[in-house]
């Protein structure tokens, strides 16, 4: 998943409305640098010198928040 910051979307959303880029829409975000997350891998990697109760509260924190995100997409 690609996220991208507050100032980034609203440029974005100027391109679309106003046209105030000679690129296309893909392009124009092309050319935006998304924030980058860890995927599950590098998470687990990471959570591996810890006890099992810490990865299981930092995978239920990863759900909620991912929840949330999903919520506010509606």
């Amino acid at each position: 998943m690609k996220l991208y910051n507050r100032d980034q979307m609203i440029e974005a959303m100027r391109f679309v409305f106003m046209h105030e880029a000679d690129e296309t829409p893909v392009e124009f975000i092309d050319t935006l640098t998304p924030i980058e997350l860890p995927n599950d891998e590098e998470l687990v990697e990471k959570l591996r010198p810890f006890n099992d109760e810490y990865v299981a509260g930092y995978y239920s924190a990863i759900n909620m928040i991912e929840e949330q995100i999903k919520q506010q997409d509606k």
